[in-house]
């Protein structure tokens, strides 16, 4: 998942798993911004890697040189991701940010209003796409692997932004 703001910072998600249960996952977020790329990021799971990220098309190539050292990633990421890979597109999306649900149950509502609350929610670590803001209320999606998108509307205090660890 990765996301461009109107000022040219860009936030994203990274999560790859390979085999039956158990599967072995990788999991890391990043975060940069910059005028002339590539545009430096730093990614980070337990600890902190720099790295870049450009455009490529519609694609983009993604390099991290210590990757493979967030927790997971050793046995999942190729090696190449040291030098540059890249990742195709896969949905085209308007995401302005990305947070991650802190509450344990999220409601998700049809529109921002209390009265709008539909039965689907979002659990705790779950990342979204942020596609607008409305006061206390943010418009989100949700990207699913071979099915349709969830969207709709969830409160801003359910959500925190992704922050990298402390040093």
């Amino acid at each position: 998942m990765l996301a461009v703001a109107q000022d040219g910072s860009v936030s994203g998600f990274y999560r790859e798993s390979q085999g039956e249960k158990p599967s072995k996952t990788c999991t890391f977020f990043l975060q940069g911004k910059g005028a002339a790329e590539p545009i430096a990021i730093n990614s980070w799971n337990s600890q902190i890697f720099p790295g870049q990220i450009k455009a490529v098309g519609v694609n983009v190539n993604l390099k991290i040189g210590q990757a493979r050292e967030h927790p997971g990633c050793g046995l999942v990421l190729m090696p190449e991701i040291a030098s540059g890979i890249t990742l195709e597109r896969t949905t085209a999306t308007r995401w302005c940010s990305l947070k991650m649900v802190q509450s344990s149950r999220a409601a998700l509502f049809s529109a921002p209003s209390a009265e709008k609350k539909t039965r689907a929610y979002f659990v705790k670590n779950d990342v979204l796409g942020v596609l607008a803001h409305d006061g206390e209320w943010l418009q989100v999606e949700f990207p699913r692997d071979g099915k349709a998108s969830i969207k709709g509307w969830l409160k801003a205090s359910d959500t925190q932004d992704l922050l990298p660890p402390k040093k």
